[in-house]
């Protein structure tokens, strides 16, 4: 009997911890997940107005100007568009993104920037686990065993207000035209009342063009 009561007390131990730790798992994926969303959505919103967000303390987010251009093999003319890349060198804290969620937050700068260090600090820490994070409407931020950042843009994500609704569009190249010239025959001079001066240079005229091929 005191064995039994053994093994049900361990049984239940057990049970504690592995609920105690997947509280704990959901605990911290919840706010993985909402650090992720909150933090991509005021890059986004801050890159359609700045070519550059920097994220202090993890990198980046500098947005390239591409100008339309057209591929002549197929014919399309592509609109002008704004690639997003990262740039893990850019961690020094411009204030920008600090700002942005003082907005949001109501509060003043320095209480603004503990809850952005405290968002990426939850970000490093998926990565370096992980080795990757999803940033919605943005990209995905992959960290290597090397230590290097690899940043793959979501196409078509990040709008440009004045860049909003332009598509690529195909266009045929017109054929060469070539000029026809019609040689009058002498019958065409029948009737016409022309002096013979000027008979004689639509004649020469025509000589001429008949000379040339035509």
């Amino acid at each position: 009997m005191p064995l039994e009561n053994a093994f049900s007390r361990g049984s239940v131990y057990n049970f504690l911890v592995r609920k105690k730790a997947l509280k704990l798992a959901y605990i911290r994926y919840f706010r993985y997940f909402c650090s992720m969303i909150e933090l991509a959505q005021h890059i986004e919103i801050l890159l359609l107005e700045n070519d550059c967000v920097i994220v202090p303390g993890l990198g980046g987010f500098v947005a390239h100007y591409t100008s339309a251009m057209r591929v002549a093999e197929e014919n399309i003319f592509l609109p002008p568009t704004r690639i997003i890349g990262f740039n893990p060198q850019l961690k020094m804290n411009d204030g920008l993104l600090v700002q942005s969620y003082m907005a949001v937050y109501d509060t003043d700068f320095s209480d603004a920037t503990r809850i952005v260090e405290k968002k990426v600090s939850y970000i490093v820490t998926a990565l370096h686990e992980e080795g990757k994070v999803d940033l919605p409407n943005i990209g995905e931020l992959r960290y290597s065993i090397h230590g290097t950042y690899d940043f793959a843009p979501y196409d078509h994500k990040i709008t440009t207000p004045y860049l909003y609704g332009l598509d690529s569009f195909e266009i045929q190249e017109l054929a060469e035209q070539k000029n026809i010239f019609l040689i009058p025959d002498e019958k065409d001079f029948e009737g016409m009342l022309l002096d013979d001066g000027y008979k004689d240079e639509i004649e020469k005229a025509i000589e001429q063009l008949k000379g040339e091929g035509y």
